[in-house]
């Protein structure tokens, strides 16, 4: 009993497999190209070597299908290094579709895209090969004058500061300079100051002095005189 049952799950087994394998829709190949753009569905300046000044890639596939809706695959290698991988359906039995990579200066090397159908067989490859563009080696000379502009203005920047460096420190020369005289002159002046200030000081001493003794004259001298005056009449 239990072999019999074995059997019936091989036999079912083997029946799955057989469905799968002749349900695969098998894929004819109508054109399988790279161009650098598709318009109205079809592919513009198709070629095997791109310039890097582009913008996009497209890698354009027509197929004939004798079993639909299914997919194919296509998936992109630069220098044999998978970059990456795109699935793509196909609804019609006749049945155009792509892929497309975007380019930088970054992207220059060998590529490839293969294509594959729905259990990931290779049915069909396309090579081609991205070089530098006119725009790429304009665009390097003019970073080579800007360094080399950039080199000069720094070069100028600094003589000026030095120049400047050695204006300030004429110039701080100078203001140390009239600073010394305008300190000399201000000390010669209080000197001369405080010299008058010395007579000043003399000149009023000396008129308060006899101020004082006069003064002490007429409060001593006149009252002691009337006290004599008295006596002599008493």
């Amino acid at each position: 009993m239990g072999h019999i049952k074995n059997i019936i799950k091989l036999q079912i087994l083997f029946l799955v497999i057989f469905i799968n394998t002749t349900s695969a829709s098998e894929i004819k190949i109508l054109k399988f190209v790279c161009s650098e753009d598709v318009v109205n569905r079809q592919p513009v300046n198709v070629s095997n070597v791109f310039k890097t000044d582009i913008d996009k890639i497209y890698c354009f596939t027509k197929v004939k299908a004798d079993k639909t809706p299914t997919y194919i695959y296509h998936v992109w290698y630069k220098n044999d290094k998978k970059v990456f991988e795109v699935k793509l359906n196909i609804r019609y039995s006749t049945y155009r579709t792509w892929s497309f990579k975007r380019i930088s200066n970054n992207d220059v090397g060998n590529w490839r895209v293969e294509l594959l159908d729905e259990n990931k067989s290779k049915i069909a490859e396309v090579k081609f090969k991205v070089v530098k563009g006119e725009n790429d080696i304009t665009l390097n000379i003019n970073e080579t004058n800007t360094e080399k502009d950039n080199e000069k203005l720094e070069k100028k920047d600094l003589t000026i500061k030095s120049n400047f460096n050695v204006n300030i420190k004429n110039n701080t020369v100078k203001d140390i300079d009239n600073s010394d005289k305008e300190n000399k002159l201000k000390i010669n002046q209080l000197n001369i100051n405080s010299e008058n200030l010395k007579k000043d000081n003399k000149d009023f001493i000396s008129k308060n002095f006899y101020l004082l003794l006069l003064i002490a004259f007429y409060v001593i001298f006149f009252p002691s005189v009337y006290l004599i005056y008295k006596k002599f009449q008493s």
